[in-house]
């Protein structure tokens, strides 16, 4: 125990003269002799121990105390709760011995421990009673939970229970080598090589069109069934579209077939894939897959028009080709086509101009325009622009030509960026802009500013507008190509250029009549992600509204429904349904809002993921790395009495002594302050009992 001060302890000095001082000036220089000598001694000490010991509180003093602390062992027991566990025809004894085992081990190792109990698979969550559900394992994120959360609390060994199968993340090795805890691993499953034939991999485009070829390739491995005849099938709805046998040429092999159908219906279409059920194989639910796919009736029709030849031309085409939505046509300004209506958006870039002035296109009546995305350049007339686009008005400074670079607006609603790439739009090379004075009306949506080096300008470089539901976008500046250039040198891809202008494209290209509320939501999702919907509600002047009431009606294949709210998150509503099982899936959303109902519906998909049920041969070797490195053992399933001994007696697993230091303010001390309170009680009541008056 040691005492400090909040001040100086030079004060004691002070503190211990002016107590001496006021005691002798009472004692030492009292006139009237009422006391003996012995008398004036002890009433000075209880006077002079009374003022010192005020004054010492003065310095506001504390008590330092080392407080022991006995922190006992922590054993963390990890659950494997992946589907791969019970895929195997030894799933009966997974799901009832083994886990009666598992209760009783941990039952009797928290006598002595204290046990936490984790479960993973594409996650790690605390909990004891594993359902074997997991889509995906993931054994690397075990080793970085336990060492964010139980580091620092004396872990005395790990019980990782797994067949060693993984999926997801990175090789566990490198996360567990931080930990300083033995991992004792329970080695699951089976590792011999048992018959069984499954279906590896599904490619296959996710969009396709009505009445087209549809590519697919089947990847099948077999294992122990060389020499073995299989039969692959694709039906639809109970209708053969394809069907190949192949012979097996080994006894570890993976084989790939390729082939196409044509599907005549449109719409989100789901597509099963089966193998042949051979004899004794270790399991039959891998032989069965399938896939969705979203068959439109049409391909949008882009045609991009130039002035001259121009690299942006060559960007913006390849760009839009890599999607199969889009039906690129490009021409020059010489070449018009005869009809515009075949197309579903025009881009123009550096026109309208002088020369091309484009009359025919750009005086179409207002029910008869299409949408158009302008690309300004050196060519481009201006005025003609500034006469379609009501919302913008540029006036340029002769023909000069300005370099600026792009910065986001994080309040544009009609779409936006891929978010992790979004930080990349601000590192694109400058583009050239007309110089001069841009006037923007409110009704111009903004999406990219001009940045002026560090300076990010209210003039906008990115817009879109929407005139009786005709949209249309502009781009003030030309150089895009540098964009595309910059994305693959820093990434070895175009992913964040062809990700904005492809939502740009989308967006314009869509005919949707303008609703005052609208349900949007991907049209696919991957089974275990965690689904989400969106909701955007308007007022008579489309300008957002809010409400409290909106849900969200969700009906899945088997005609079983599910109710969600929407919550307002901003100007927008979102509804989380969490994770959905595969399937193909139909929404109706509805709000009442000024006294009318409102509703939207629409319906997406989600793909099955059957990588868990496709390698069910567990890899004990990397359960034993795991062992031998971190100073473990591997025990097998039926011999957890002996794990729970081996960590019983482990003397290496022991308590652990921390010591703290704690301050104690005597100011909090009642006793201190009742102890001066009894010296001047004590020297008071002698003085009365000397007979001083």
């Amino acid at each position: 125990m040691q005492i400090i001060t909040e001040h100086s302890v030079w004060w004691l000095f002070p503190a211990f003269l002016l107590a001496l001082g006021l005691t002798l000036l009472l004692y030492w220089k009292e006139r009237r002799n009422e006391f003996t000598a012995t008398q004036k001694i002890i009433l000075a000490l209880l006077r002079f121990g009374g003022i010192f010991l005020s004054l010492l509180l003065l310095l506001h003093p504390m008590i330092l105390r080392k407080v022991e602390q006995r922190e006992n062992p922590v054993i963390i027991i990890a659950q494997d709760n992946s589907q791969s566990l019970v895929s195997t025809r030894d799933s009966g004894f997974i799901r009832h011995e083994y886990l009666e085992k598992l209760a009783a081990m941990r039952e009797k190792l928290s006598r002595k421990y204290e046990v936490k109990s984790l479960l993973f698979g594409d996650k790690v969550e605390e909990g004891e009673q594993a359902a074997f559900s997991r889509l995906t394992t993931d054994i690397s994120a075990v080793g970085r939970t336990i060492y964010r959360q139980y580091a620092n609390r004396n872990p005395g060994a790990i019980i990782l229970a797994t067949d060693g199968i993984f999926n997801r993340g990175i090789n566990p090795l490198f996360t567990f080598d931080k930990l300083h805890s033995p991992v004792y691993a329970i080695a699951l499953g089976d590792t011999s090589e048992r018959k069984d034939l499954s279906i590896s991999r599904l490619r296959h485009n996710k969009v396709a069109f009505q009445n087209n070829k549809i590519p697919f390739e089947i990847s099948i491995r077999g294992i122990a069934c060389k020499g073995e005849k299989a039969r692959v099938k694709v039906t639809h709805n109970r209708k053969l579209l394809f069907s190949k046998e192949l012979r097996l040429s080994g006894d570890n092999v993976v084989q790939k077939v390729k082939g196409s159908f044509v599907v005549p219906d449109a719409g989100l279409q789901y597509f099963e894939v089966s193998l042949t059920h051979l004899s004794n194989e270790q399991s039959y639910q891998n032989n069965h897959s399938g896939f969705y796919l979203d068959i439109l009736a049409s391909k949008e029709k882009i045609l991009i028009l130039y002035q001259s030849p121009h690299p942006d031309v060559s960007a913006i085409r390849r760009s839009l080709e890599n999607s199969e939505n889009y039906e690129v046509t490009v021409a020059d300004a010489e070449h018009l086509p005869a009809h515009w209506e075949d197309y579903n958006l025009i881009v123009l870039h550096g026109l309208p101009s002088l020369q091309y002035p484009l009359k025919s296109l750009l005086h179409l009546p207002v029910k008869q325009r299409l949408p158009l995305f302008f690309i300004l350049s050196q060519t481009t007339d201006i005025e003609a622009v500034n006469t379609y686009m009501k919302d913008l008005r540029i006036q340029p400074e002769k023909s000069m030509m300005n370099e600026v670079q792009a910065a986001l607006n994080e309040g544009y609603s009609r779409f936006s960026p891929e978010p992790s790439r979004e930080d990349d739009l601000l590192r694109f090379p400058p583009l050239y802009v007309p110089y001069g004075e841009f006037k923007a009306a409110p009704n111009l949506r903004i999406l990219l500013y001009q940045r002026l080096e560090s300076v990010t300008t209210s003039m906008p470089l990115l817009a879109t507008s929407e005139t009786e539901g005709v949209r249309s976008a502009i781009l003030c500046g030309e150089g895009v190509w540098r964009w595309r250039l910059t994305d693959y040198r820093e990434h070895q891809n175009f992913r964040t250029f062809d990700n904005l202008l492809g939502k740009l494209v989308q967006y314009l290209a869509l005919k949707e009549k303008r609703k005052k509320f609208r349900v949007s939501t991907k049209r696919q999702w991957r089974e275990g992600e965690e689904v989400v919907l969106d909701a955007e509600l308007y007022d008579d002047t489309f300008s957002p509204a809010q409400t409290d009431d909106m849900k969200l009606h969700l009906v899945n294949g088997k005609g079983e429904q599910f109710n969600y709210a929407f919550v307002r998150q901003g100007k927008q509503y979102r509804a989380n349904t969490g994770n959905l099982p595969a399937g193909k899936y139909t929404y109706r959303a509805e709000t009442s809002y000024g006294g009318k109902l409102y509703s939207d519906k629409g319906s997406f998909i989600v793909n099955p993921l059957n990588i868990e049920k496709i390698n069910l041969r567990a890899n004990h070797h990397l359960l034993y790395q795991l062992a031998k490195a971190s100073g473990g053992k591997v025990f097998a399933p039926e011999s957890l009495d002996r794990l729970a001994e081996e960590l019983l007696h482990n003397p290496q697993i022991k308590p652990v002594l921390r010591y703290e230091n704690k301050y104690l303010d005597m100011l909090s001390y009642l006793g201190i302050l009742l102890f001066i309170l009894l010296l001047f009680f004590v020297e008071w009541f002698l003085r009365k009992r000397f007979g001083a008056f």
